[in-house]
């Protein structure tokens, strides 16, 4: 398979979009295309993540600090426009909708914060998956996914274990569109970050025991689209292929992370999984030629004001270049107030953002599998400068 125009890769990508109704906008395929009219950024969606600086530690008062730093920074070209609450804002997963101390109006607060700054509120959520003390768990034990008599669990990170929740079960799907559309249709959120959605997938015994696990999954997906609406659908942790023609948008890279290899886990030769800086931006350049094809790539959040470890000192001038080059999703996810003016510079170069999919040069076939080479080694992007930009 190779990578340039022309090839069978591309082709296979086309074909599948084609035939899976890829929701791609149609000016997304033209290098170029105008895009502006997109509510949730210029061209695509872009913005500010909580989950790297705040982890599960976020709060409503720091969503409302960073809201103001991004409303100031569009006088200054920082044209980030979704403001994303992410994990932690729940004492337990499944219990989306209950408020907690940090958030006691709950998660769809965020997108009145959002408003009174002229931002769009979006939110994370893993939909299909639970903990075990979660009351949709206790409530509902027949919704939780059973392999024989034990319930089938899935891993996140060290220390934290869900259920995933049966897709077959009509109550349970009924549910999970319910809560999805609460946000959406009452709260206003405009922006989804649906994770772990691979939980739906897990093998298991299902209240339809007709359906094989792909059936499964589409059914799972389907039940999440027609949620969502029209609002904007990123999937995360996401088996990709069956995704085509469901999502507006795909993860396409491991986590990234502050070292550039996975130091601090056992497996640190992983290439692909664990996060690390290297494994987010090795993912994102091998699945670029998804972008505009299949859906809108997401490469992970761009993390500035804390320098990578173990990596070159220019690491974030090349995250920062590789995320403006592919042309995907573009979110921060650093505490604004505190971003040197340095790294804000850079960030200022990277707007307004390319909408076009770089092409990928010095790739033979046979390296993909076989040699040293497994990513790209040369992207072009062409640039076109409008009259009015000089």
């Amino acid at each position: 398979m190779l990578w340039s125009d022309g090839d069978t890769f591309e082709s296979y990508l086309k074909a599948v979009g084609e035939h899976c109704r890829a929701r791609v906008p149609a000016d997304c395929e033209q290098d170029g295309g105008d895009l502006s009219a997109c509510e949730l950024g210029p061209g695509m969606p872009t913005g500010w993540c909580s989950w790297y600086e705040y982890m599960e530690k976020v709060s409503e008062q720091d969503l409302e600090l960073n809201a103001r730093k991004l409303h100031g920074w569009l006088k200054q070209g920082v044209d980030l426009r979704v403001l994303q609450l992410d994990d932690g804002y729940v004492d337990h997963w499944g219990d989306w909708t209950k408020s907690s101390k940090k958030f006691p109006e709950g998660a769809g607060n965020v997108a009145s914060i959002a408003g009174r700054y002229g931002l769009a509120g979006g939110l994370w959520i893993a939909p299909w998956a639970a903990d075990k003390d979660a009351l949709v768990a206790k409530e509902h034990p027949e919704w939780v996914l059973r392999a024989d008599s034990a319930a089938n669990s899935g891993f996140t990170h060290p220390g934290k274990w869900f259920y995933g929740l049966d897709a077959t079960n009509p109550e349970c799907r009924a549910h999970v569109k319910s809560f999805i559309q609460e946000f959406v249709q009452q709260h206003g959120i405009k922006f989804l970050k649906l994770d772990f959605l691979h939980a739906a997938a897990l093998p298991a015994l299902h209240f339809d025991p007709a359906l094989t696990r792909a059936q499964v999954f589409q059914l799972a997906l389907q039940t999440l689209r027609e949620a969502v609406g029209d609002a904007f659908f990123l999937a995360c942790s996401c088996p990709m292929g069956a995704a085509v023609g469901w999502v507006d948008a795909m993860r396409v890279s491991a986590d990234t992370n502050l070292s550039w290899k996975p130091a601090q886990w056992p497996i640190w030769w992983d290439k692909t999984n664990l996060p690390s800086g290297r494994n987010m931006m090795r993912n994102s350049l091998v699945r670029h030629p998804m972008h505009g094809v299949w859906w809108m790539n997401n490469p992970d959040c761009l993390v500035l004001a804390r320098c990578f470890s173990l990596c070159l000192p220019s690491d974030p001038q090349s995250v920062s270049l590789r995320a403006g080059m592919t042309g995907g999703l573009l979110f921060l996810s650093d505490d604004l107030l505190s971003l040197p003016v340095e790294r804000l510079r850079i960030l200022q170069c990277l707007f307004p953002p390319l909408h076009s999919q770089p092409r990928s040069l010095v790739l033979p076939a046979h390296v993909i599998f076989h040699g040293q080479s497994e990513c790209p080694e040369v992207l072009v992007s062409e640039v076109c400068w409008s009259s009015a930009g000089g």
